[in-house]
């Protein structure tokens, strides 16, 4: 997805954005020489193999595909590491010639719930050019012996993700476009929790049990979340202590059913008051053609990309006036990647200037490293 959207620089930029005749203005130079922005560097013909590398590197800090297994013929609950349920029932599914499915079906599961998450898999929180607060972005899809399959007529997929939100969240399905960058369709569709385990009688006999165990101290935290998840899940994401007890009901959404795999996430809109566009610009002395640019919110969990191009207006747009940010941007020059990290606070005459720096490999492994949603 990384080299795709990189790929502009080969292309010449080829991205639909509002041209102008000149880069944006730089800040006005108080000395009396004048500066003379150096022109865009000539692409050469390592251009592409130095991209490889960039994409490369970036694949390597993708959040890894858990790849998961229902045994044929059997109904099982699989759960991912961060906590997703995923109810599967062979015959809810056939082969492409339409032909059931008479082997193992092996699931593959990525969760991407933090921001860090989100930037290191070029995952944005946008909706039709709106931002979206992010309770967690999943990866859902299915093969058997290395076919994929689908869905027989009128069958769904049942999953439960985990609750990392206390705020009302809404399904939304990604889409990607030709450059790799994601859009969540959706939003009408509303995530909902029930009742505390043991009181209606939505809740397995032997979770309520155990559910009473833990409270009343008859057993450990340890021991219940063993017994509660899966050999995949192995607890790691789990605090479960005898104060949690009550509200252990708000780990996971109710049942959500889905008829296609792909990319679903659990947001919500910021809000479409004071909302305005925030424009950046990268010095021209720096003489970057294209970069990648991110823009992760600081206090709420959302994360927007853009792709600079030198001689055109680069901008964010609808962004909460009064939040705060943490720019960053990457690029690729001689055969060398050059990057910035900013922070900034949005208002309606907010102009960002990068001065992008030569980073090395060890500066590199930072780039990314975000203060945890407060």
């Amino acid at each position: 997805m990384v080299f795709m959207a990189f790929a502009c620089l080969a292309a010449g930029c080829n991205n639909p954005k509002e041209k102008v005749t000149q880069a944006p203005e730089p800040p006005k130079d108080t000395s009396t020489k004048q500066v003379i922005a150096a022109p865009p560097p000539k692409l050469t013909p390592d251009v592409a193999k130095e991209l490889a590398k960039l994409s490369h590197y970036m694949k390597t800090r993708e959040t890894p595909m858990q790849h998961l297994v229902v045994p044929v013929k059997e109904n099982v609950v699989l759960k991912g590491s961060h906590g997703t349920l995923i109810h599967v029932d062979p015959t809810d599914f056939v082969m492409q010639d339409g032909q059931p499915v008479v082997g193992d079906i092996n699931v593959d599961l990525k969760e991407m719930t933090t921001k860090e998450e989100l930037l290191n898999n070029y995952m944005q929180t946008v909706s039709d050019g709106k931002p979206l607060e992010s309770g967690g972005a999943y990866y859902i899809n299915m093969t058997c012996a290395g076919e994929q399959i689908k869905f027989k007529m009128g069958h769904s997929l049942k999953i439960q993700f985990p609750k990392l939100s206390s705020k009302d969240m809404s399904v939304f399905y990604g889409r990607k476009d030709s450059s790799g960058t994601m859009n969540w369709v959706g939003g009408t569709q509303k995530f909902t929790v029930t009742a505390k385990m043991g009181e209606d009688g939505t809740a397995k006999k032997d979770t309520a049990n155990m559910l009473k165990g833990l409270k009343s101290g008859k057993m450990s935290a340890a021991k219940f979340k063993k017994a509660a998840l899966s050999d995949t899940g192995k607890g790691k994401n789990l605090r479960i202590g005898k104060n949690k007890a009550d509200s252990l009901h708000t780990m996971v959404y109710d049942e959500l059913a889905i008829q296609s795999f792909g990319y679903i996430n659990c947001d919500r809109f910021l809000g479409e008051e004071n909302l305005t566009n925030l424009t950046y610009g990268i010095d021209p002395k720096d003489s970057i053609v294209c970069a990648e640019v991110f823009l992760a919110f600081t206090d709420i969990n959302s994360v927007m990309t853009d792709v600079y191009e030198y001689n055109e207006r680069n901008y964010f747009s609808n962004i909460p006036v009064g939040t705060k940010a943490i720019m960053i941007a990457l690029a690729f020059k001689n055969g060398r990647v050059y990057t910035s990290k900013t922070e900034v606070t949005v208002d309606k005459s907010k102009r960002v200037y990068l001065s992008l720096k030569l980073t090395q490999d060890k500066d590199l492994q930072l780039l990314f490293k975000l203060k945890p949603v407060v």
